[in-house]
């Protein structure tokens, strides 16, 4: 019998070698069948989208009210600050005048003498 009257053997793949698989499936009758995807609702992601997206804008608001609450109150910190600051200058200035007159030797000037 010749070598070329015998069907090949098929050839087995190593262990380790990676198989590309198509994207078809291959049914019991040797037919390749293009895979069907479940079909798939988006609905229930419309629906999370829409929740999230109420909740970040509840938050944001949340956020911004306090953030302007923080703003005025810091307004009216500073100006209290500043208040308090401009009066101890003030105070400050009176006292240093006062011990400036207290070290000058008390003398009666050419105005009040007669």
């Amino acid at each position: 019998m010749d070598t070329l009257d015998k069907p090949a053997e098929p050839t087995r793949p190593e262990p380790n070698a990676k198989i590309n698989k198509p994207s078809k499936i291959h049914n019991k009758t040797n037919r390749w069948i293009q895979a069907k995807l479940p079909a798939v609702s988006y609905i229930p992601a419309v629906v999370l989208l829409a929740v999230g997206l109420v909740v970040l804008a509840l938050v944001l608001l949340k956020v911004a009210g306090a953030a302007r609450r923080l703003v005025v109150t810091r307004g009216h910190v500073n100006a209290e600050v500043g208040r308090s600051t401009g009066f101890l200058k003030a105070r400050m200035a009176a006292l240093r005048i006062a011990v400036r007159d207290r070290r000058r030797p008390r003398t009666i000037e050419k105005s009040t003498e007669a």
